[in-house]
């Protein structure tokens, strides 16, 4: 099958005697460097934004001040960081090192999920650890995401969460300071976040996770 034949019906094409197309220079706005020899360089890679996250969260659980290197900052891990703030934690921030002192973890307040799978799934195991109401939001699409394997298993290991049925965001997670924890089990076959985020609380539970 000839070239033109080959674009039919959609294009035309024409070809020189040659039956080659002509060689039309490439306009490039930014020519690759070519190294003459090897090349010896430190590059530094980006922290990951699910690392960053599992480490401010554990950060916030621990018995002691925590200092976190390499941690990136994007619109979830900031999320992270406000939801952890407003239960109680300190958490300051000077580009890629952190540095989180936890506290007493307290309400009313209200977390902002935005569109952050972890803040959402991640957070509520710790609210059931806060002293009072947490209510959590995020933005509408978050609204969608399943939440009710998380939600029943939190149910189960005795924290009391109103959503009105929805099985979704939003909700409140009435927190009591602690939560007695035990045997669950839990459908994560929609989402693996759903085992960590018990697994990340689960060591401050009364009788951990089984």
């Amino acid at each position: 099958m000839s070239l033109a034949a080959a674009y039919r019906p959609h294009t035309r094409i024409s070809l020189p005697q040659s039956g080659r197309l002509p060689r039309v220079p490439a306009e490039d706005p930014w020519p690759a460097p070519v190294a003459d020899g090897p090349v010896r360089a430190k590059v530094v890679v980006p922290g990951s934004k699910s690392q960053t996250n599992r480490a401010v969260l554990l950060a916030a659980l621990a018995d002691g001040p925590s200092t976190i290197t390499g941690a990136l900052k994007a619109r979830d891990t900031k999320l992270m960081i406000a939801g952890l703030r407003a239960m109680g934690a300190s958490i300051s921030a000077k580009g890629d090192l952190w540095r989180v002192d936890p506290g007493p973890l307290t309400g009313p307040t209200h977390v902002d999920c935005g569109l952050a799978g972890t803040v959402m799934r991640f957070l509520p195991p710790v609210a059931g650890l806060a002293a009072g109401d947490i209510r959590f939001d995020g933005d509408p699409r978050a609204r969608m995401r399943p939440m009710g394997s998380i939600l029943t298993a939190l149910e189960t290991l005795g924290v009391r969460i109103s959503d009105d049925g929805r099985n979704n965001l939003p909700f409140t997670v009435h927190g009591t300071g602690s939560v007695r924890g035990g045997e669950v089990l839990l459908d994560a076959s929609a989402s693996s976040q759903y085992v960590s985020g018990l697994l990340l609380a689960a060591a401050r539970f009364e009788n951990g996770v089984d």
